[in-house]
């Protein structure tokens, strides 16, 4: 069981950070063609929220693997 879990929590440890690099500040995939607009939109909305789902993910398979 606990290979299983560090397997899974290295999978969403890569996912987070391929995430969050994603969103280096003022780079933004809109940004690019839309200077003055300042909310996120698309691809870089749905981004943002899986950054938060996978931060949470990643803290219950680790709360997981240390009470199993």
């Amino acid at each position: 069981m606990n290979t299983i879990l560090l397997i899974f929590q290295s999978l969403i440890a890569v996912l987070l950070i391929a995430s969050i690099l994603v969103q280096s500040k003022g780079t933004g995939f809109t940004r690019s063609w839309r200077a003055t607009s300042s909310t996120r939109r698309g691809l870089e909305k749905m981004t943002f929220r899986a950054t938060f789902v996978l931060t949470g993910l990643f803290v219950l398979v680790s709360l997981l693997q240390v009470f199993i």
